[in-house]
């Protein structure tokens, strides 16, 4: 029987460390979507809450979900050459597919909806 007192956990982005990033991103060809962003960033903050809420709601999907953080990460921020923040980056087997800023939820679903079908 459904508790519909019980909270369900969140899908949340996993955090993407300079360390282990070469290992999680270009590994396979399954879609990564990435978010760099800042604490200190307004519209990060803004955006976040929304990049999470997708992430939680395709929790079914073959895509990965990460945040990175612009002020510690640098190598990420170097090697994807991010100018403003927030930034969502797309990548599959090693190609970046769509690199820029933030677009509206209904346009990131579809977005995501057709890079799966691919």
């Amino acid at each position: 029987m459904f508790n519909f007192f019980e909270r369900r956990k969140k899908n949340k982005p996993k955090i993407l460390y300079s360390e282990v990033f070469k290992k999680y991103i270009f590994q396979d060809d399954r879609l990564k979507i990435i978010i760099v962003s800042a604490h200190w960033c307004d519209s990060c903050r803004i955006v976040k809450p929304i990049f999470e809420d997708l992430s939680d709601e395709n929790r079914n999907n073959t895509a990965d979900w990460f945040v990175v953080n612009s002020d510690t990460e640098h190598d990420i921020v170097k090697h994807f050459y991010i100018t403003s923040l927030p930034t969502v980056i797309f990548v599959r087997s090693a190609f970046i597919l769509y690199q820029g800023p933030m677009i509206p939820k209904m346009s990131f679903q579809n977005r995501i909806d057709s890079l799966l079908r691919n």
